[in-house]
């Protein structure tokens, strides 16, 4: 899937790369650039032929989405339409633009508590969305809080050392794009008002900071009731857990396309567990812990509700972190 796009669109996807097999090919893409090589892409509504421009930035899926003709609603406004009930994606795009995806439910047109669903979003001016980081727009969910933009993927190795800066040098690959793990919840945040005061986005009313609790869950499940990201139903393989390999092993980021949530966030389910913000439910003193992680195996632990508490100065060699960038005034 095309994150950052030359001549093609955000949202665009590569089927085929030419002489590579395209499982391989996405994963590694990522890391280099494909400027230059042939390949087969969703387009435009169209399968075509084309020769990927450079400085593409991609990103792995298993649920792709073949956005055009068949899948379209129409351009806004657009008369009432009936669609099939169930878990829904909504993609909304305008010229000038960031993309924003919106996941909600629309209960069954005989269910007695109603068969409508008001959704509104707020479309941001294009390039508003921070590199490795996707728009969470909560407000349009009536979750009770504000939008947000969250880290697609996991804090890793590489992008912890650059602030820790203890003369180690850099990890070398593919360690420095391992999730970062043993840090207490005190190193989290430190982090995270170091890239405060390195970017300044506090005089611009914003901040980086640990998700919430509700900020966290809402970046898992959109605005439906799934149990997990992917589904509700749990399969092991779809994840970096103890039952992923014959041997526990900690896997770099995006190494988990199917880890994906209706927003595109990475890595909730599996990889390391994450500190939260919140004071943990009936545990004084102690932080909120979400997502499953690569030592786990009991398929509660991978469920968006749950949580555990753990001691802010732990160093928990399944636990990491990433950050939100929240207006300072949305306590999210």
């Amino acid at each position: 899937m095309v994150r950052a796009a030359g001549s093609l669109r955000v949202g665009d996807l590569i089927l085929e790369l030419e002489g590579e097999a395209i499982d391989d090919a996405l994963v590694a893409a990522t890391a280099r650039d494909l400027g230059g090589t042939r390949a087969t892409v969703w387009t435009r509504g169209a399968e075509r032929a084309l020769e990927l421009p450079p400085g593409l930035a991609l990103r792995p899926t298993a649920a792709p989405l073949f956005l055009g003709d068949g899948s379209a609603l129409g351009t806004a406004p657009t008369s009432e339409r009936e669609v099939e009930f169930g878990w829904l994606l909504a993609y909304l795009r305008l010229e000038g633009y960031d993309d924003l995806r919106v996941a909600f439910h629309l209960d069954h047109p005989h269910d007695p508590f109603g068969s409508g669903l008001n959704l509104q979003a707020r479309l941001l001016p294009a390039g508003s969305t921070p590199e490795g980081f996707v728009y969470v727009a909560a407000e349009s969910l009536h979750q009770g809080g504000g939008s947000f933009f969250v880290q697609e993927h996991e804090v890793t190795n590489g992008e912890f050392r650059n602030f820790r800066d203890d003369g180690g040098g850099q990890p070398a690959p593919p360690a420095a794009a391992l999730p970062v793990r043993g840090v207490s919840w005190h190193d989290a945040v430190a982090y995270a008002e170091s890239r405060n005061q390195e970017t300044g986005v506090r005089d611009h009313g914003w901040e980086y900071r640990l998700p919430t609790g509700i900020a966290w869950r809402v970046a898992g499940y959109g605005g439906d009731s799934r149990a997990y990201v992917f589904g509700s139903t749990f399969r092991p393989k779809w994840l970096n857990a103890r039952t992923t390999r014959p041997v526990p092993e900690l896997e770099p980021v995006l190494s988990a396309p199917v880890d994906e949530s209706p927003w595109g966030v990475f890595g909730l389910a599996g990889g390391v567990a994450e500190w939260c913000a919140d004071e943990a439910p009936n545990a004084p003193g102690m932080r909120e812990v979400r997502g499953g992680s690569w030592l786990s195996s009991d398929p509660s632990d991978f469920r968006v509700e749950a949580v555990r508490a753990l001691d802010p100065a732990a160093t928990d060699p399944a636990v990491g972190f990433r950050l939100v960038l929240a207006p300072i005034e949305a306590g999210q």
